[in-house]
């Protein structure tokens, strides 16, 4: 069981011999290594980082996990831009990411621009973009620095002084402030002329009405939550637990509401989306067109 061809000992003594090195540099930083850990160093070392890549497989964890299911879907957008500005190569060498080329994509989505997308199944479509307003343009450079602030934490270990990632460009550069959001509260006509108005039946403008109101009556219920349908009646009132602030409370932001005459039938309506709608995001997007309706 021992190798006896010259050519590939010379081949392995190269190797052996840079981890050697490799683990002679770490000095007394080796004792905090485990066997398993100083391995995924080792073969991490040289790794070339691909920034959409490990983006893919990060959003891919997010999204599995139901409470950063959102967060996976909102990264997964600019993700998708990063693709459409990268020409479509799904390839992205870390090192190429610098000021000049976020500014270059900020320009990029400020102006229309073909992007190339996927439909339910799995066929991609070429569709033509609209320049994106500065609320947007935050938003989006927002979440491509967080993937970028996710790639740092997995490559780099500073309390070791193992420092892959030796540069962030976004500590110099200047993301633009969203703008102050415009207040949108309802008057009370509106709110009539909604619970009144007559719509088709099955249509997406009656999808809105009724969640809509079902919504204003239970205080601000998410779409989210009524697609999950995790809710409960207890005693007359609806308790759930709110999607959106559910990990950043002790108490998994429990809420409970009375529910009233006027949104007894409309939970009725609302048993029925889950089965109607493959994701939340189908949801957001038939409420989002038959509000524009409406």
């Amino acid at each position: 069981m021992k190798i006896k061809d010259q050519f590939i000992l010379a081949q392995l003594d190269t190797t052996l011999s840079g981890y050697r090195k490799a683990i002679s540099e770490l000095s007394d930083k080796l004792k905090s290594f485990s066997a398993e850990s100083l391995k995924a160093h080792l073969i991490g070392k040289d790794i070339k980082i691909d920034f959409l890549k490990f983006s893919d497989e990060y959003i891919t964890e997010l999204k599995s996990n139901e409470a950063t299911e959102k967060t996976g879907s909102n990264l997964n957008t600019v993700r998708n831009h990063l693709i459409d500005f990268n020409n479509y190569d799904e390839r992205l060498p870390i090192e190429f990411i610098s000021t000049d080329f976020i500014a270059r994509f900020e320009n990029f989505l400020r102006h229309e621009r073909m992007m190339k997308r996927k439909n339910r199944l799995g066929k991609t479509y070429t569709k033509k973009g609209k320049p994106l307003p500065d609320a947007s343009i935050h938003i989006y450079l927002r979440d491509f620095q967080s993937l970028f602030s996710a790639v740092i934490k997995k490559y780099n270990r500073p309390l070791l002084e193992l420092i892959g990632i030796k540069f962030n460009p976004f500590e110099d550069y200047s993301i633009i402030p969203a703008p102050e959001p415009k207040k949108r509260n309802l008057e009370l006509d509106q709110i009539i002329k909604v619970r009144d108005c007559e719509i088709i039946e099955g249509s997406r403008a009656e999808l809105a009405r009724n969640l809509g109101r079902l919504s204003f009556y239970l205080c601000g219920m998410n779409a989210v939550d009524f697609y999950k349908n995790k809710y409960v009646i207890n005693r007359g009132r609806l308790e759930y637990c709110r999607s959106k602030t559910t990990g950043r409370r002790k108490d998994k932001a429990f809420i409970s509401i009375k529910v009233t005459e006027e949104a007894k039938d409309l939970l009725e309506f609302a048993k029925s989306i889950p089965s109607r709608y493959s994701s939340i995001g189908c949801l957001n997007k038939a409420l989002s067109k038959g509000m524009a309706t409406l």
